[in-house]
């Protein structure tokens, strides 16, 4: 087993504000998620009550909540690897409508709960 990654979670719109966290080759995305959770900046920024409301984002590709940390290709730093954090709003909702997805989306089974922007 490799050392642990130290990864540093950096907030969309928000300068400054950062949580580092250490995680195992082991731990999946929801793991990721839920570690954020637990050490929420609540000084800061509303708490999130579910992790379907987080994206986690690192090298320009979302980290998938199902697949481990040693298959999601994180570069390992002597630093803490910067991860992008965007928290969904609050008024788009989690289930999917359908009522967005494009004619391509759907032929791969893919659905859309509505068109949300970070700008980071």
């Amino acid at each position: 087993m490799s050392d642990p990654l130290k990864l540093k979670f950096v907030f969309a719109n928000h300068d400054g504000l950062v949580v580092e966290v250490e995680v195992t080759d082991a731990q999946s995305g929801r793991d990721l998620k839920n570690m954020l959770m637990d050490r929420w900046p609540e000084e800061k920024l509303e708490k999130v009550t579910t992790t379907d409301r987080l994206r986690l984002i690192c090298m320009g590709k979302i980290l998938p909540d199902n697949k481990q940390v040693k298959d999601m290709k994180i570069p390992r730093n002597a630093y803490p690897t910067p991860v992008n954090v965007v928290v969904r709003p609050k008024d788009v909702p989690l289930e999917p409508t359908g009522k967005s997805v494009s004619k391509t989306a759907k032929k791969q089974g893919v659905t859309s709960s509505g068109c949300t922007c970070a700008i980071m």
